[in-house]
């Protein structure tokens, strides 16, 4: 539920970082944990259908979720002050 009191559907790169949305890590430390997800398997890196397992571009496709994904928390109404 999110502040509006709706349910609110979240993908996998939300749902790993609302964990640590806790004003302590910068987009920097979020990307190495989304990293290191996709190192031991828990979190799959996918573009345009496929599965990526080059690290440099792992990191550039975590990138563009990292902000799509705070902006879809943000517009969910899911971060208070």
């Amino acid at each position: 539920m999110n502040q509006r009191h709706e349910s609110v559907s979240l993908n996998a790169v939300a749902q790993h970082l609302i964990g640590i949305l806790d004003g302590n890590h910068d987009r920097a430390a979020m990307a190495e944990h989304l990293f290191a997800l996709t190192e031991k398997g828990t979190l799959v890196a996918n573009r345009d259908g496929n599965r990526i397992t080059d690290p440099d571009q792992v990191r550039t496709v975590l990138n563009a979720a990292i902000e799509q994904a705070l902006a879809t928390i943000a517009a969910s109404a899911l971060l208070v002050e």
